[in-house]
């Protein structure tokens, strides 16, 4: 974490405090978007999956059809590393009514479900919805979106592991630290080396003896199947 690259992005992001509307530390997603909605900003990060409902909907966002949509600028390596998730539904292996719980994920799952939440100014995890007629000409951000995603997303931004969430809340806590101007972005990355290691060994990650798991990610077309499809 402290290495001298990192510690020179951390002070290239904190060196933007200064652009950012006043009160800015405090600012979580919703007040970015709301800033952007109501005008007050000139530049702002959002989730794709939320484009089409905070951004583009003028019942809510003064901003809708005058945005432009980019990708985060690159490093100076050249990489782009964009955030890359999704959610998912999952059955209890002891639910007592697992059939409807199944016709509910298929239900909740099938694509034309996807296509109507999509066009509602939803989000789709299907690569097909996004290349449907109608969806791209009631959003027609999602043309733009889909390449990119294909061309930059990165499964692997944020580490596989089940100690995850007390990591982020490490790189949470000591990023903020250097935004308000608490401790140096050196100072922050060290805290954060400290507090991620001890996690790591905690968790047995440092054992000699343990081996790298490998995460198999599927073809997208993958996801497009009918259920009966999957494997």
């Amino acid at each position: 974490m402290d290495h001298a690259d990192t510690v020179e992005s951390l002070r290239f992001f904190v060196s933007l405090k200064e652009f950012c509307p006043p009160g800015s530390e405090n600012f979580g997603y919703d007040e970015t978007v709301t800033a952007w909605q109501q005008g007050r900003a000139a530049i702002a990060w959002t989730y794709g999956s939320l484009i089409g409902a905070h951004f583009e909907n003028p019942e809510v966002s003064k901003a809708a059809g005058k945005s432009v949509y980019v990708p985060a600028p690159l490093g100076p390596y050249g990489m782009g590393s964009p955030h890359f998730g999704s959610w998912g539904i999952a059955m209890n292996k002891d639910s007592r009514n697992k059939e409807a719980a199944w016709a509910f994920i298929q239900w909740a799952c099938s694509r034309d479900l996807a296509k109507r939440w999509t066009l509602e100014g939803g989000h789709t995890p299907r690569h097909s919805v996004y290349r449907d007629p109608e969806v791209l000409k009631a959003q027609p951000y999602m043309d733009w979106l889909y390449d990119h995603m294909l061309h930059w997303a990165n499964p692997d931004t944020r580490p596989m592991l089940p100690e995850w969430s007390e990591i982020n809340e490490e790189l949470t806590l000591f990023q903020n630290k250097a935004w308000i101007g608490e401790i140096s972005a050196e100072e922050a990355l060290k805290g954060m080396q400290r507090g991620i290691e001890i996690l790591m060994r905690e968790g047995g990650y440092y054992d000699p003896d343990l081996k790298k798991p490998v995460q198999q990610w599927r073809n997208m077309k993958y996801y497009d199947l009918n259920p009966t499809g999957w494997k």
